[in-house]
């Protein structure tokens, strides 16, 4: 008897038997999880994704394109289709991943904009470029377009190399020397 096992991520192998013995099927039968057990997983799946989609949004991450995703996996739940929704979930799953990857390294690029942006300030340096680009990076970030905005905040840094040291006009009020 052949067995064909379909293998769905984080559930038990369905298997389909040739029917060639009645053991053998019978015992493929036992292994098989019920469409109630496979329901059940379905639904523990998508409660899990949908939990850490929420703890990351509390921090500012955006995941509306997933979101939409993923109330379609419980539309194709609904309609008995298990392998397509957990197909979905995992899709859905990977994006979250890298959107909160992305979140991460744009957040951690403004960082260090801002470090460097402050020491070249302290020098004396002209920061009034860095200081735009960082400023994109931020509304990158509110927006969710965090490639740009990892791109801007780079630029940010980038803009420091060229900075000049600032010029001072006499009358400006920040010589400390004038009446």
């Amino acid at each position: 008897m052949s067995v064909t096992a379909i293998y769905l991520p984080g559930l038990m192998p369905i298997h389909r038997g040739g029917g060639a013995e009645l053991g053998e099927e019978t015992a493929a039968k036992e292994q098989e999880p019920g469409e109630e057990t496979l329901a059940r997983n379905v639904r523990e799946m998508l409660e899990y994704l949908w939990e850490r989609i929420a703890s990351r949004k509390r921090i500012g991450v955006d995941f509306t394109e997933i979101e939409s995703m993923l109330a379609g996996a419980s539309i194709i739940m609904e309609s008995g289709d298990y392998a397509g929704a957990i197909d979905l979930i995992n899709e859905c799953m990977q994006k979250a991943s890298q959107r909160d990857s992305e979140y991460e390294m744009l957040a951690a690029a403004i960082r260090k904009a801002e470090r460097e942006i402050r020491a070249a300030h302290e020098s004396g340096r002209d920061v009034t470029e860095a200081g735009k680009r960082l400023r994109i990076a931020r509304l990158h970030m509110e927006k969710g377009d965090y490639r740009l905005g990892i791109d801007a905040a780079k630029q940010a840094v980038e803009a420091l190399k060229e900075a000049k040291t600032a010029q001072i006009a006499w009358g400006s009020g920040l010589h400390s020397g004038e009446q």
